[in-house]
């Protein structure tokens, strides 16, 4: 199988997301080739985003697309909707007209505030506030089906998250990712729930290689867009992988060949480990050279 990874297919993109998909649509119209775009940011909304890519022949149907959430959750994009009513019993509530949001009063004090989508009416997220400081203490989003998919809970009196919480569509969390209370956000760990037990992932990297592994069949080859990702592909383990990284941009930070962008050390120092690094102008490949690659 052949599998391209990225760190995210945004709805509206630049160039590199450009330059992957035509790659792709390329490789699978003029090569006969299959491929599956794997990507490792969250994003609740991206089977609206693959339905665009498809509808706009930004890439063939034949080309599968899938998220590292997604797939630990078994997540699916169809089903019936659930609604979300929006009285809540015993509390009074006041219209924001112009967010399509209310706030939420119980005997006086303000407990709640939900955001619905404008265009479709569908719950986004509850807000539950707290009452000392007028700050949200944690927030609950829901997918466009009526689920919730991830609850946040924020360091009191601020919003630095503690935690983030993600459930699949039963309502079972299945990823706990624990945050550094700063306003830095800073991930410092990971927990996967599973049946076997509970996986433990001190990097946002060792998590990303992980959930790889799980999704990538041995003799596959990986085309890597995103420098996030060249540290978990280079430790992917697996059978007779063929790793190839793609350099969208120039590794240097100016015309002194040792002044190297922070995010192009690793595959440098690692180029080693995969088997073909990709230069996308002649310009950067003469540079390149300069390292061996």
């Amino acid at each position: 199988m052949n599998y391209v990874i990225t760190s995210t297919l945004p709805e509206q993109f630049g160039g590199r997301t450009k330059s992957l998909l035509d790659r792709t649509k390329k490789l699978v119209e003029q090569a006969d080739l299959n491929y599956t775009i794997i990507t490792t940011n969250y994003n609740p909304y991206y089977g609206d985003i693959y339905e665009q890519y498809y509808s706009e022949n930004k890439v063939p149907r034949s080309v599968k697309m899938m998220n590292i959430y997604d797939y630990l959750a078994d997540r699916s994009y169809s089903g019936d909707r659930v609604e979300q009513p929006l009285e809540e019993e015993g509390l009074t509530y006041r219209e924001i007209k112009k967010n399509k949001a209310y706030r939420y009063f119980e005997n006086g004090e303000y407990v709640l505030y939900k955001s619905y989508d404008p265009e479709d009416g569908s719950l986004k997220f509850i807000d539950f506030m707290d009452p000392y400081n007028r700050k949200r203490a944690c927030r609950k989003e829901f997918n466009k089906r009526g689920k919730c998919h991830r609850k946040i809970n924020y360091k009191q009196g601020t919003t630095n998250k503690l935690e983030e919480i993600y459930y699949d569509d039963r309502g079972h969390a299945y990823v706990n990712q624990t945050y550094d209370g700063t306003s830095d956000n800073k991930i410092i760990r990971i927990h996967h729930f599973t049946e076997k037990g509970i996986l433990e992932f001190k990097t946002e990297k060792d998590f990303f290689r992980y959930c790889l592994e799980q999704m990538i069949e041995d003799s596959s080859t990986i085309i890597n867009d995103a420098r996030l990702l060249d540290k978990p592909m280079c430790e992917l383990k697996g059978n007779d992988l063929t790793k190839i990284a793609i350099l969208h941009n120039t590794h240097l930070q100016s015309e002194d060949i040792n002044d190297i962008k922070s995010s192009y050390q690793y595959i440098i120092d690692h180029a080693d480990e995969v088997d073909h690094i990709v230069a996308l102008t002649q310009e950067q490949k003469k540079r390149s050279l300069s390292f061996n690659f």
